[in-house]
């Protein structure tokens, strides 16, 4: 299997052969920086998962109340 060049950090590398379309490598801030990439288009594109993504920061919010004013202090 010929090597490819990651999109994220454009070193190459090999991708795995279970995943030939692989574009990322296994480096950990190209695997955030691809995992960001999905949660940004997922939100753009799915209105449940938009949905989950506000149900779930409003229930942490009521679960942590003051925690911003107590961050920025």
């Amino acid at each position: 299997m010929e090597s490819k060049y990651c999109v994220a950090c454009g070193q190459p590398f090999l991708p795995r052969p279970q995943t030939p379309h692989q574009t990322f490598c296994s480096a950990s801030s190209c695997q955030r920086t691809r995992k960001q990439q999905w949660q940004r288009n997922k939100l753009q594109v799915d209105p449940d998962y938009q949905e989950n993504q506000k149900r779930v920061q409003k229930d942490w919010l009521e679960r942590n109340p003051g925690y911003y004013r107590q961050y920025r202090a």
